[in-house]
């Protein structure tokens, strides 16, 4: 069964266990999706909102949107998991000769870089649920923006979660221009995350104190 496919607490209960997988990268990407859902859940209040009618077409381009990336999110969750095992089975190959042993860290190394895909797609997909977020901090009740608050602090928690991942895989990376050109783009992609996510809410918090 995918992880996707579990119920709530049946991933909590197997994120709770000793197995490697899920981990912190599929906690991350379950918070992207909860933060995504929340832009879901204030586009459909909005939708039928009179007041935002000239928008109607915004709002509803924005909801396909934001139902789009929660189900990418789902997905990273398997993927994520996906990837880190092979790198997990690594660990059991024999280390007896030096050939074995350069067998063995050369199936690591690859491994591990495999590993950071899907953290790093789960960054980008923060970046986008974000944008979402940003349209409706603008177009949405004074009664629901609270939720674009919640939904922003959760995304902001899967970018920083995510971006961990992938930053204990590259330090056990040799190749130094592979780690530098991955430090680059993570980095970046925190830089404009958390800015863009702590902008979303202070506006909400500017919206809730009038």
């Amino acid at each position: 069964m995918k992880l996707a496919e579990n119920t709530f607490c049946e991933f909590i209960e197997k994120l709770s266990s000793k197995s490697p997988t899920p981990g912190g990268g599929g906690a991350s990407a379950l918070l992207g999706s909860v933060g995504t859902a929340l832009s879901g859940m204030v586009a459909n209040l909005t939708i039928c909102n009179k007041k935002f009618t000239e928008y109607r077409d915004e709002i509803e381009y924005m909801l396909n949107k934001s139902r789009a990336i929660q189900t990418q999110f789902l997905e990273l969750m398997d993927k994520d998991a996906e990837n880190f095992l092979p790198f997990i089975k690594a660990f059991g190959l024999p280390k007896l000769t030096e050939e074995e042993k350069k067998f063995r860290e050369n199936v690591m190394q690859k491994c591990l870089k495999n590993a950071c895909t899907a953290p790093i797609e789960i960054m980008e997909k923060c970046l986008e649920a974000l944008e979402v977020h940003e349209y409706f901090v603008d177009h949405c009740s004074k009664m629901i923006v609270s939720d674009i608050g919640v939904g922003v602090q959760s995304l902001r928690s899967a970018l920083l979660g995510a971006h961990l991942s992938v930053i204990i895989n590259i330090n056990s990376i040799k190749d130094s221009d592979y780690t530098s050109k991955i430090k680059r783009k993570v980095n970046l992609l925190v830089k404009e995350g958390t800015a863009k996510a702590d902008m979303i809410y202070e506006k909400v918090c500017t919206i809730l104190s009038k």
